[in-house]
């Protein structure tokens, strides 16, 4: 869709149809400097976010970047230790009403 640069400014549109009733919205951003998809140095992301809980994550191919996700997404699991001392504890429990 082309329209004119000289007949609009930055912000949003409503299309109408005939009977009057809206269509869509449009939102019209016509700096260009916003849509640039250049990536940012690691460094200069770790300084924006000084003092907040955020990890930059820098690889330098493929598998490596696999390698930290799943990493990430693993973490500590705890799960099976948690399922064995309830199941102790349940058989303690079980074992107390039963013989005390």
């Amino acid at each position: 869709m082309e329209v004119p640069s000289n007949l609009l400014s930055p912000g949003y549109y409503s299309v109408l149809r005939p009977e009057g009733d809206t269509l869509t919205n449009l939102a019209f951003n016509l700096d260009v400097r916003e849509s640039r998809l250049l990536a940012v140095a690691p460094e200069k992301l770790e300084g924006q976010f000084t003092g907040a809980p955020v990890e930059v994550l820098v690889w330098e191919g493929i598998d490596e970047f696999q390698q930290q996700l799943q990493a990430l997404q693993e973490g500590n699991s705890y799960w099976r230790l948690a399922l064995w001392l309830t199941l102790l504890f349940l058989g303690a429990e079980i074992a107390l009403i039963r013989f005390l």
